[in-house]
């Protein structure tokens, strides 16, 4: 063997053993990095485990109170700050802990009611991971159009309707689409969805199509395939997306016993003499609830004074007058101030001065058979539901801080008004030039479709000019109720109803406006209770 080849051996020997060392090396570092990745990895599994065992106890939290509201009973059991709940996701315990809150974290001009769920994930008693969540009850104020249960034979006239705000019947609706209705110029019928808890038979979308005799206009084909540029005309942008059959039924409550508890603002019993009474609780001379009325109210009038807000109610004889200095000071029939702040009680020439404002909450126990005037700050007028009293509207109801005619803007008057059934009075001064305003959400029924928010129908034999009315809010309804008489196709007694919805109402709701068993979140958080040592 020549040197040279020697030479190239042993280079070839040492490159060998060099490149042998490498990789023993490398195979003694992933020996030592191997456990740290095993141990990542079942940290990262049992980070994963614990997320879905506290997620577990969140979601079990918010079908119970779902539950629980749909029932009609608080989200929480009364007389309780907080309640506990308990349960079990394969080797992993949750516990969820259920409190109040006294307004949405997110927004203070929400008065929906508002709770906390924290629910936490725990392995052989150990804590491990929390989800904490901040949760609104939705209001019954959100709707443009809701009908409890109602008939089968709901007609909507797609020309003729303009619904432009969340719709919801708890059966199904029939839309009538005339000829030529989809090249008209003609505006969407629904602007933001309808939902059903019904539908029609045999229809592809649980709507039930009615079009004239000779044509086939349904917006879809034969096979029941959406052709959405007809969807998108009768239900919006959305199309057919928009339409949701067989959803949840939607409840309206079969009482007002929790306004009347909040008007009243005390656990001791509410009074039983006629009267208008301040909701003192457990004060003597100071507001903690709303204004609690017993018997029934001949007139009730809104109005403004010197930027404060003003309620005069007329009981038989005797005229109340309540006085809230929401802007400002007043002065009293004696000359003295008023301050700010303060709602003064006066009966003829007595009254009498309380520091603090309601809560917004006016609740009789009796029929208001005149209501009218100009609202100021968020107001709930409501009646003993349970007992079928009613409201009548008998004039413009209207909001100071709208151009009457124009769409509100802002919350800060939001009006609610809960009845068993909600009539309005026709009269023949309100015409299409000049129409009756309306600004309120307006819930008029009970559970199981009784009652309504409906106009008072004129005789029978008297033709036009029909009581036009501008509505700015929403109904809801047990159900509905025909707004005039019809012969041969024509509309000859009653009124007819120009409605728009207002979204405010959605969000910033009237104070203690009924709500539906529907909770929705509005902060999530996520927490780890453990460090990634103690993993």
């Amino acid at each position: 063997m020549s040197r040279s080849r020697q030479q190239t051996q042993g280079v070839a020997l040492l490159m060998a053993i060099m490149f042998l060392a490498a990789l023993f090396s490398l195979s003694l570092l992933l020996l030592a990095v191997l456990p740290l990745e095993m141990r990542a990895t079942g940290r990262q599994k049992m980070e994963t485990e614990a997320f879905y065992a506290a997620e577990a106890g969140a979601l079990n939290a918010l079908a119970w109170m779902e539950t629980r509201a749909a029932k009609g009973q608080p989200a929480i059991p009364s007389g309780s700050d907080e309640h506990e709940l308990t349960g079990s996701v394969a080797n992993w315990e949750w516990k969820a802990v259920i409190g109040t809150v006294p307004v949405n974290p997110s927004n203070p001009d929400d008065t929906r009611p508002a709770y906390t769920v924290r629910s936490t994930a725990f392995l052989d008693g150990t804590r491990y991971r929390s989800i904490s969540v901040a949760l609104c009850q939705e209001s019954m104020s959100r709707f443009a159009w809701f009908e409890e249960s109602g008939s089968e034979g709901l007609w909507i006239g797609a020309e003729s309707f303009r619904i432009d705000g969340p719709f919801h019947t708890n059966k199904y609706i029939q839309v009538n689409v005339p000829s030529g209705f989809y090249g008209s110029g003609n505006p969407s019928t629904f602007t933001q969805g309808v939902t059903m808890a019904g539908a029609a038979p045999n229809s592809p979308d649980g709507v039930n199509y009615n079009c004239p005799f000779g044509t086939n206009n349904p917006p879809f084909d034969s096979k029941g395939r959406p052709i959405e540029e007809r969807y998108r005309k009768i239900f919006g942008e959305g199309g057919s997306s928009n339409v949701l059959p067989r959803v949840k039924k939607i409840q309206l409550p079969s009482h007002a016993k929790n306004l009347a508890a909040e008007a009243w603002g005390s656990e001791l019993p509410p009074p039983t003499q006629i009267g208008v009474h301040p909701g003192l609780g457990s004060s003597s001379n100071r507001v903690e609830g709303g204004l609690y009325i017993v018997g029934d109210v001949k007139k009730m009038a809104l109005a403004v004074s010197g930027g404060n807000r003003k309620l005069t109610i007329t009981q038989g004889g005797n005229t109340i007058e309540v006085l809230e200095t929401v802007s400002g000071t007043a002065v009293a029939p004696d000359g003295s101030i008023i301050p700010k702040d303060s709602t003064m009680v006066r009966t003829g020439d007595e009254f009498a001065v309380y520091s603090g404002l309601t809560n917004g909450l006016v609740y009789c126990t009796g029929n208001i058979n005149s209501l009218s005037g100009v609202n100021r700050g968020k107001r709930t007028i409501a009646v003993d539901v349970a007992q079928g009293r009613d409201i009548t509207i008998t004039g413009d109801l209207t909001r100071a801080d709208t151009a009457v005619g124009q769409a509100p803007t802002g919350t800060r008057d939001n009006l609610g008004l809960v009845g068993h059934n909600i009539w309005i009075q026709n009269s023949s001064s309100h015409t299409e030039a000049n129409p009756l305003d309306i600004y309120a959400a307006l819930m008029g029924g009970r559970r199981n479709a009784d009652g309504t928010v409906s106009g008072y129908v004129g005789p029978t034999d008297v033709y036009g000019p029909l009581t036009r009315v501008r509505l700015f809010g929403g109904l809801m309804m047990g159900d509905k109720q025909t707004w005039g008489k019809y012969s041969g196709g024509r509309q000859y007694s009653g009124m007819t109803l120009e409605s728009r919805y207002d979204s405010h109402l959605a969000n910033s709701p009237p104070p203690y406006f009924p709500s539906i068993a529907k909770f929705r979140v509005v902060s999530y958080r996520e927490e780890h209770e453990q460090s990634a040592v103690d993993w």
